[in-house]
């Protein structure tokens, strides 16, 4: 990610990216001062346990209890699986 040469975190960002961890955004940048969205933070942790939300799962999911989140969301599939998990 160019957008992150010389910053802090350029380490931990390559080390995660490296990992599949972290993905960026599709403009190829990373935005690391931009601070993490809730449905960005969800993707991080399934990630970080191995968990993938899969579309198809999330779609014979129960409806969520999430007003703001429409099943068009990018994330919709990784927040439904984090809020099934047990």
């Amino acid at each position: 990610f160019a957008d992150t040469a010389g910053h802090w975190a350029e380490k931990a960002v390559r080390l995660l990216a490296s990992r599949g961890i972290l993905s960026g955004y599709p403009d190829g940048s990373f935005r690391p001062d931009q601070p993490l969205t809730r449905a960005e933070t969800v993707v991080l942790l399934n990630r970080m346990l191995g968990r993938s939300g899969v579309p198809g799962e999330a779609a014979a999911m129960p409806e969520a209890a999430y007003k703001d989140l429409p099943a068009g969301h990018w994330a919709y599939a990784e927040i439904m699986s984090a809020s099934a998990a047990s």
